[in-house]
């Protein structure tokens, strides 16, 4: 038994790694890639105390401190960027050198390991809620998502946020028996918010949760989650250091002003000069068309024979939440 609760996990995690890594080279450039990678090797450099790339000060335009810093948090984009400066290390390239191929692939490969990480959460939630069966069949199905598994090639966000919303929920989860472990939710939700703003919909959810199903049970995590997690975030980001409070109004203030991305939905074009922005069904019917039919089916025949037990389950509610959040967020 306790061979397969070492094998199992190592086998799953060895599966989805080689499937990503194996076909790294297949998809061209995608658009985002180009410029979290530009800021991934600046952030090293930064670490390194070098000056940031001449084409970079000038696309910011203002004081090195200044720049950069705000577009996105900096936890993912350094992860990457610490690929790229082991792969330049490896490769005796300049500093300085234009980001070639093999730099991308390095970058693409950090997202491979960060996705065989968020695989083997999914496997640890299921199997904290229905056993090892369920955690390797949520963990089969994960992989074989194909725009997750896409996503996973690309050295962008995405699956870091993926990455981040398991395993800050399997941390809180833990935490409703162990202090200790309470404590370390604090930390992980800091480094979710360190990853992208959206992670900040996930502690109204799972507080939700844990008030609905554990009651007092909850404190230890709202404890942590309120204390830890911003100190957490403001010691993640260097960018803050010297105004924490002024750069975070800017920095919410600067989300609030970003160009609108176009969005082609139904024969219509939305969110773009004068058009409104995407219907409140957009996620749920781009969910019903792009997961594959066999594992839809049957999650919804599941949930529907299920729903009627959600009092008795906790895993079943914490599911319903956590969709529901992600749906209407």
């Amino acid at each position: 038994m306790s061979r397969c609760k070492i094998l199992i996990p190592v086998l799953v995690g060895a599966v989805a790694l080689v499937s990503v890594a194996a076909t790294l080279t297949d998809p061209g450039l995608s658009w985002d890639e180009c410029i979290y990678l530009g800021f991934a090797e600046t952030y090293i450099n930064w670490l390194k105390g070098a000056p940031p790339p001449a084409a970079l000060a000038h696309l910011f335009g203002h004081p090195w401190d200044e720049g950069a810093w705000h577009d996105h948090p900096p936890l993912a984009l350094f992860w990457m960027g610490a690929f790229v400066a082991v792969r330049k290390w490896w490769l005796a390239i300049p500093a300085y050198y234009t980001l070639t191929i093999a730099e991308l692939y390095a970058a693409r490969f950090a997202v491979a390991v960060a996705f065989t990480a968020l695989v083997l959460g999914v496997y640890a939630l299921g199997s904290w809620g229905y056993g090892r069966r369920a955690g390797v069949l949520g963990a089969v199905a994960l992989m074989i998502l194909p725009r997750v598994f896409a996503h996973a090639h690309f050295g962008t966000l995405e699956i870091f946020t993926c990455l981040m919303w398991v395993l800050t929920t399997l941390c809180f989860v833990k935490g409703i028996e162990s202090k200790r472990w309470a404590g370390v939710t604090g930390m992980v939700l800091g480094l979710a918010l360190l990853t992208k703003i959206q992670l900040v919909f996930l502690p109204p959810a799972l507080l939700l949760w844990g008030a609905l199903y554990h009651r007092k049970k909850v404190l230890p995590n709202l404890i942590a989650m309120a204390a830890i997690a911003p100190l957490v975030f403001v010691i993640g980001w260097p960018w803050l250091y010297a105004n924490p409070i002024g750069r975070l109004i800017q920095y919410a203030h600067d989300l609030t002003q970003r160009a609108p991305v176009p969005l082609y939905y139904l024969g219509k074009l939305y969110n773009w000069e004068g058009h409104p922005g995407a219907p409140a069904h957009y996620p749920l019917v781009m969910m019903l068309v792009t997961v594959p039919l066999g594992l839809l089916v049957a999650f919804i025949w599941q949930l529907v024979s299920a729903i009627k037990h959600i009092k008795k389950h906790p895993a079943l509610g914490l599911l319903v939440i956590s969709l529901g959040t992600i749906l209407v967020t």
